[in-house]
């Protein structure tokens, strides 16, 4: 998997949203629980990592494709799948973030979102302002900065992860989470 071209199109993100909330109650759900696991998917994501993170910041700290991820997802899964996957991804982007850290002793910005940003630069300089929009409200407007914690690595590969986990095994995970690692009954 090239993880320095995966882009998540709103033709995808939408249209599937839109898609999972037609068919809700073909798939057992109530359009209240579509609708409900929508709007935590992408609220969960937009209002701390890129609304309150752009107000104390100056900038977003996730793109909007990484919300309209969740806001799929929600519609598909529910509430509790999206924030299942939102968790399961960030463990496992984390994991791999720090084992290519160890290997290489640095995260290189993926090539494709040097080639945006510096696409988007070039409108901008032209005149566009729906260009300029873009790097100002885009958390791949600007150079990363120097450090771990400041390394950008693709996360919707990680969360569409943490989907299939939740759709293959995610009343056994949660199970084994809290019986083993929580303490709890175990059961869901």
């Amino acid at each position: 998997i090239d993880l320095d071209h995966m882009i998540l199109p709103d033709s995808i993100t939408l249209g599937g949203t839109v898609l999972a909330l037609v068919t809700a109650t073909v798939r057992g759900l109530s359009w209240k629980e579509a609708i409900l696991g929508a709007f935590i998917g992408f609220v969960v994501v937009w209002l701390p990592f890129i609304g309150m993170y752009k107000l104390i910041r100056g900038r977003p700290g996730m793109g909007l494709g990484d919300a309209k991820l969740l806001l799929l997802a929600g519609a598909w899964i529910r509430w509790d799948g999206a924030l299942f996957s939102l968790f399961a991804g960030a463990v496992q982007g984390t994991i791999a973030a720090a084992i290519i850290f160890l290997v290489k002793g640095k995260i290189d910005e993926p090539a494709s979102v040097k080639a945006d940003r510096e696409e988007l630069e070039k409108l901008a300089k032209e005149g566009d302002t729906e260009a300029q929009q873009a790097l100002d409200e885009d958390p791949v407007g600007a150079p990363p900065e120097d450090g771990f914690t400041q390394a950008r690595i693709p996360f919707g590969p990680f969360i569409i992860l943490g989907c299939y986990e939740y759709l293959l095994a995610g009343p056994f995970i949660v199970g084994f989470i809290e019986k083993y690692l929580m303490g709890g009954t175990g059961s869901l």
